[in-house]
């Protein structure tokens, strides 16, 4: 039925969700940093660095709320209007279920 020989066949890998955190230049530069690669101390530096950004992350997340509580409302909303972001609603898992809810 198919002919899956080696000129047909793609080695292109397709995500199936998107990425949240890293973008698609930080994923490639890891690829090609990774083919790069000639010894196992490049892969370990590259590991440490990995874990290093993880625990930046994980901190800067454990960290927002008191840095939301700090800015207050006011300064929240200038901020999400600097980064670009769209406006976060009050009450928003109660208007998420009101937005599903039948009529």
């Amino acid at each position: 039925m198919f002919d899956f020989t080696e000129s047909t066949q793609s080695i292109a890998i397709v995500p199936l969700s998107t990425p949240l955190l890293p973008g698609p230049g930080a994923i490639g530069t890891v690829i090609v940093d990774a083919h790069k690669a000639n010894s196992a101390g490049h892969y370990g530096m590259m590991a440490l660095v990995l874990v290093a950004l993880s625990l930046t992350v994980c901190l800067t997340f454990l960290v927002a709320p008191w840095v939301s509580r700090r800015l207050g409302q006011i300064g929240s909303t200038i901020v999400t209007r600097l980064m670009g972001l769209p406006p976060s609603r009050s009450n928003s898992s109660r208007a998420a279920c009101a937005d599903f809810s039948p009529h």
